[in-house]
């Protein structure tokens, strides 16, 4: 039978386990000549083979543009770098990682991040990118998400003006929950009354005042009517808890106000105490002084 140690890329080479920047990975005994490389696993099962891939010469330098795979994923890289250098190196996004890769695609990673154009008003540059958080715009030091990594690799500078205009998300609106259904206004103020998206399922909203969807109840069977009664049930039940929570808190901060109070006062009594007695230890060391003058001064008189 064949040797299973022999290099299925070159045919010369021997597979030996190595040791690399991330890790422990099997290679060719011929590298640099033979960039075969593949993870390391337990059994021949759980080691698919990671080949790298020549995808052509970049026009420009002269060098090879290679994908490779590493420890977070493909990658296209630049030739090998100068002595003491690293190459030049792009991720490539999933949405590119398929047979239509080629060298245009992976010379157009390797550009980024790329100048776009100076912004008609106030003449500063414009530049796109694929970051750690995706593709991006960057203008005046502040970072503008882009739809998709090709809009990074395409976008114009009238487009990319038109992105940095609109307006973007403020923290407040976040966290704003999807509506489902709008059910119409509210017969007290006018108010729209929504169905929206919740973590834990749908839920009427209505100014302030949410109110769950009874169990089984469909959205779209809900009336306005249903949702009006609904949510004067919660308004009621809040309002009812509200006030026993003031006056618990209100108790609460009373309790700790007192208790407070108490402590200062035993700590006054404390030291008026300690005050005192000093004061009295001083007075009788004061009072045995003169005994002993006045003794002292008897004993030399006789």
């Amino acid at each position: 039978g064949s040797d299973p140690r022999v290099c299925p890329n070159c045919g010369d080479g021997k597979l030996s386990i190595k040791i690399g920047r991330y890790g422990i990975f099997v290679g060719c005994s011929r590298h640099p000549e033979c960039k075969y490389t593949r993870p390391f696993a337990s059994s021949e099962e759980d080691a698919p083979v990671q080949e790298d891939v020549s995808l052509g010469t970049d026009p420009v330098s002269g060098e090879e543009v290679v994908r490779k795979s590493g420890r977070f994923g493909p990658y296209v890289q630049l030739g090998e770098g100068a002595q003491g250098e690293k190459p030049k190196r792009a991720p490539i996004p999933p949405a590119f990682d398929n047979a239509e890769f080629d060298l245009e695609k992976a010379l157009a990673l390797l550009s980024l991040p790329r100048d776009i154009g100076e912004h008609p008003e106030t003449g500063e540059m414009i530049a796109a990118g694929i970051g750690r958080y995706g593709p991006y715009l960057l203008y005046q030091k502040k970072y503008i998400r882009l739809e998709s990594p090709e809009d990074a690799l395409t976008i114009g500078v009238n487009r990319a003006v038109q992105v940095i205009a609109q307006p973007r998300p403020s923290r407040r609106t976040w966290g704003v929950a999807p509506t489902l259904r709008e059910l119409g206004e509210h017969p007290d103020d006018g108010a729209p009354v929504k169905v929206l998206k919740g973590r834990y399922g749908p839920y009427i909203n209505h100014d302030k005042i949410n109110a769950s969807l009874p169990r089984g109840k469909e959205v779209e069977n809900l009336t306005l009517e249903e949702a009006v009664s609904l949510l004067a049930e919660r308004a009621a039940r809040a309002e009812v808890k509200t006030p026993a929570t003031r006056t618990k808190a209100r108790t609460k901060t009373t309790t700790k106000t007192q208790a407070k109070a108490k402590a200062k006062t035993r700590t006054a009594a404390k030291a008026k105490t300690r005050t005192a007695a000093k004061s009295k230890t001083k007075v009788n060391a004061k009072s045995k002084k003169s005994a002993r003058a006045k003794k002292t001064t008897n004993t030399r008189t006789s």
